[in-house]
C-alpha cells in the first residue's frame, strides 16, 4: 500500500523557522535521513521509498531532505522504490 499526502497518519509537518523552539524541525529530519541512509546503505540500497515508509512522510518530503542535503543524492527514477539515495562518502 503506497500512502498519500492526504493520508492522516502521515507525518507531513516541519518547522522550517530556524528561529522556532517548538516543533519538529526541517533541519533535523534532513540529519536523520542522512543517518539512516549511512547506517543502512551497507546492508541494502536505500530507496526514497524506503526512508518514507520508516519515518512515516512522504517521498517528496524524502526527496527534498536528500536534495537538500550536501552529501546525499539520488539517482533512479520517478518511482519511489527504484529513487535510490547514496552519499558521495563524506
Amino acid at each position: 500500500m503506497t500512502a498519500t499526502a492526504t493520508d492522516p497518519k502521515l507525518f507531513i509537518e516541519f518547522e522550517r523557522d530556524p528561529e522556532a523552539e517548538t516543533g519538529v524541525m526541517w533541519d533535523r529530519f534532513v540529519v536523520a535521513v542522512e543517518i539512516y541512509v549511512y547506517t543502512n546503505q551497507g546492508e541494502f540500497a536505500v530507496s526514497v521509498a524506503d526512508v518514507a515508509e520508516t519515518f512515516n512522510t512522504t517521498p517528496a518530503l524524502v526527496r527534498e531532505a536528500v536534495d537538500e542535503h550536501p552529501w546525499l543524492f539520488r539517482s533512479g527514477d520517478d518511482d519511489p522504490a527504484n529513487d535510490l539515495i547514496d552519499s558521495d562518502g563524506e
